[in-house]
Order: structure tokens, then sequence, then C-alpha cells
């Protein structure tokens, strides 16, 4: 092999190795999940319809083994989560699962793979595993504590209050999902909303990921929407699908499908605020709720998933999920609209200032596609450093190779 064929390699293998380098694969999920140690959670479904409580055993893991587990746990700051399988449709199945929380990083881990399912009521949903950021599921379904600890927000809240009282409340999720072929996962955010005597309204999902193509069944499709989002330090004009559609339990379902973007293994940041305005639009004018009685009951962080068989396997690991103080919320400070172009400008205080151009095709606000054209990033990753001095260093290689090689 000559020098020149042996150097293209090793830099393609380094640039390969640079973007793959953060990938997680599901057995590492599945050892992460199934691998507590002291201080850690570890919760297990388990088939036969019971409930038993946690206990810790010789090692300091909490453990919970039930057909129901959840727990509330507590970080570092305070902030409080309530975790849970929730394999709702799944009366049985061979296999194992996992959802872990990680004590010393305040992280969570799930991992689950089942064979020969029997569900309760058929379909291809059957488990929601998540994190409920802020509030609880409505009473109807079980008494559950109440989650989040944030001194500035709360939920259950009445939607007319949100809306009158919050300019906005965004929302920081970073994950890694990753799922075996035959496995369908819908990742992103859950919203309940319930009425005044806690039976569920409406069933709300923001999709970053959808296998489903969103709401699984008949659907009616209302309309897009746009909304802005930093994914991994960079600004995105989400664009959103509406679906509305009527769930098999009686009450309202929504989908915002992400239709410009598939979000697996990212950090996001957004504003909840505009979903929640659809929301408040559809439930009072379409299913005719009273302004009144429209309550919003939780923020999770789930996964609603399930098969077009009799199995599933798939796992994520959850790094933060929090909400973020309004005085550190990013801030959409400038727009300008022409006839082909808008102009968008985002500073966060969080760590990182964005600049994006947005192209649209006509002169309507139907954002089609975004390029950034500058970031500053206020953090230094110095494992991509490294990797990249030593790419930078090949590339000087062959070129003073070229320089001081014999003419021929």
């Amino acid at each position: 092999m000559s020098k020149l064929k042996f150097v293209i390699i090793v830099l393609i293998t380094l640039v390969f190795y640079t973007s793959v380098a953060n990938s997680l694969t599901l057995y590492q999920i599945k050892d992460i999940a199934s691998s507590p140690k002291g201080g850690d959670v570890l919760l297990k479904w388990v088939p036969g319809g019971f409930w038993s409580p946690p206990y810790v055993d010789e090692n300091g893991v909490t453990r919970q083994e039930c057909t129901w587990p959840g727990i509330m746990v507590t970080r570092d700051d305070g902030t409080t989560l309530w975790i849970e399988p929730n394999f709702w449709n799944i009366v049985d199945g061979v296999g194992e699962n996992y959802f872990r929380f990680i004590n010393s990083t305040d992280e969570f881990a799930f991992y689950v793979k089942l064979e020969n399912v029997t569900t309760q009521w058929g379909g291809v949903g059957w488990a929601t595993p998540g994190v409920v950021i802020v509030g609880r599921a409505p009473p109807q379904f079980a008494t559950l504590p109440v989650a989040g600890g944030y001194s500035w927000f709360s939920l259950p809240m009445s939607v007319n209050k949100f809306i009158r009282d919050y300019e906005e409340l965004y929302i920081k999720v970073s994950y890694e999902l990753v799922r075996a072929e035959n496995t369908l996962v819908r990742y992103g955010l859950l919203l309940w909303f319930e009425n005044p005597a806690g039976s569920p309204l409406a069933e709300v999902y923001i999709a970053f990921h959808d296998d489903f193509g969103g709401w699984a069944g008949d659907k009616t499709i209302v309309k897009t929407i746009f909304v802005p989002l930093i994914v991994d330090g960079q600004l995105l004009i989400g664009q959103f699908e509406v679906q509305r559609a009527l769930s098999g339990g009686g009450w309202a379902a929504m989908v915002f499908l992400l239709k410009n973007a598939d979000l697996v293994n990212n950090t996001v940041i957004l504003n909840v605020k505009p979903f929640v305005e659809v929301v408040f639009e559809q439930m009072t004018t379409y299913f005719q709720v009273p302004a009144s009685d429209l309550v919003w009951s939780n923020i999770v962080v789930a996964s609603y998933s399930g098969s077009n068989g009799t199995s599933f396997e798939f796992g994520w690991i959850l790094h933060d999920a929090r909400l973020i103080q309004p005085e550190l919320s990013p801030k959409i400070i400038a727009v300008t609209i022409t006839e082909s172009v808008t102009t968008t400008r985002t500073v966060t205080n969080l760590i990182y200032e964005t600049e994006t151009i947005t192209e649209t095709k006509t002169k309507t606000q139907s954002l089609v596609t975004t390029t950034t054209v500058a970031t500053t990033e206020y953090q230094t990753d110095y494992t991509m450093t490294g990797v990249v001095g030593i790419v930078l260093l090949v590339i000087g290689f062959i070129v003073g190779w070229f320089m001081t090689r014999k003419k021929t």
C-alpha cells in the first residue's frame, strides 16, 4: 500500500470515528440500565397485575419489582422527578426490562426487550416509559405525588392562568435513543390535561422522533406550526404538523409531529407555550371544553412505544431534563421579514449565541430550510479538539509529503 493511500485511509477513519464516538448501542444501554450502584434506583416491570413497595437491597440500591413500579427521585439541585416504566397495555411477555436512576450523575437509563407480548387492548402502542419533570398524571389513572420542586413554576395549573401569566416556558431535554428494527418509538414530551375533577381531557405529544407517523389510528391533520428550537446549540425552526384525534380512552389526543428533523441523540431546548396555546385552541373550539375547565396536569419526557409484531426492544439514556428558569431562557431579540428571506437572531444566556438565516418560498411564513451562518460556543470540547488536532496533523503530513516528493 502506498504512503498516500495509507494516509487517506487513516484520515477517513479518524473522521468516521469522530462522527460515531458519542453513539451508544443497545447492548451498552442495557449494560448501563441493568448495573445499579449504591444510592441508585432500579425499577422492573413484572407481569401479573400487582403492586409492591420499593425496598433497599444489601448494596444500597432502591429496587421495585411489580406491574406498576414508580418512584420519586431527587436531584442534587433539589428538583424532583417521578419515573415509571408504565407498560400500560402489556399483559405478559418474555424478556427483561430495567429503569435506572443514576444517583451520581442524576441521569436515567431505560432498556426493554420483550418477546411473545400479549396486550390488554391490542394495537401497536404498548408502553410509555418516562420521566415526569413537573406535575403528575390525572388522578383518574392513579393517585401519584407531584414532581417538580421549582420555586417559580408548578403543575397542575389552569391553562387560562398559564397563558395569561407566563410569556414563555423553556424546557431542556438531552438524550440518546436506540431501538431495534422491529420496534416503534415516539420520543419527546408528553403533556396531560384534565378537568377540575381530575379526569383526563387530553393526551398531547411533542414528538422529536416518531416511528408511528404521529397518532396511531384515525386522525385529522389540522395545520402546521413553526416553533424555534435550539438543537445542540444551533437554531432550528421546527416544522410541526398538528394532528388531532380521539383516544380509545375517550379523551382528546394530539400529536405535534416534527417534520423537518429526526432527533434521536440530541440536546433540545424549546418553548412549550406555543404548543399549549394550540392545545387550548383545539380543546375549546373543536372539543368544546369550557376554557375555565382545562387544567394542565404534567410534563413528561416520554417514549411512547410498541410494535407491529409481538416483540420490541429499545433503550435510552436521559442525560438531563428540566425547566429553564426565566432569566436563563433563550431570547429571540430581532426578527426581520421580507418577501423571500426571514432573518432571525437568537441570543441565549446559557452557553451559546446563534445567528440563523431562514429562507421562505412564498410571502407567507412557511419556513422551509434553515442554514446556520454563525455559531459561537462558550465551552471547549477537549475530546473533539484532540481529534481535530490529529486530523490537522495528518493533513499537514499529506501536504508535506507532496511538497518533498521527487519529481518523476
